[in-house]
């Protein structure tokens, strides 16, 4: 896997791209980290660390998914103000 990770920019992208990344579900291996853009350099010593701390991270992430409350809306204030405010609203502060 020599080539560039596309960026998603929604949940269901992120999804997506750990299923193609990682279809079977299997651990992350020091071969297999080993194998992203710009991790070939790193020693098994980084690689074990670098793994443990994506481990780390995703407890903290499901934990913190697990108090959500989806039933809380959602509000957006950037659908609240058009462009043309944004740029009015800019140009008085400067």
């Amino acid at each position: 896997m020599n080539s560039k990770i596309p960026q998603p920019n929604t949940v269901k992208d992120c999804i997506a791209l750990a299923e193609s990344l990682n279809p079977k579900k299997q651990p992350l291996t020091i071969e297999k980290l080993k194998t992203f853009p710009g991790c070939e350099q790193y020693s098994d010593e980084e690689a074990t660390q670098i793994i443990q701390t994506f481990e780390q991270l995703t407890v903290i992430i499901f934990e913190a998914m697990t108090h959500c409350n989806s039933d809380v809306p959602v509000i957006s204030l950037q659908d609240k103000i058009s462009d043309k405010q944004t740029l009015n609203h800019l140009n008085k502060a400067a």
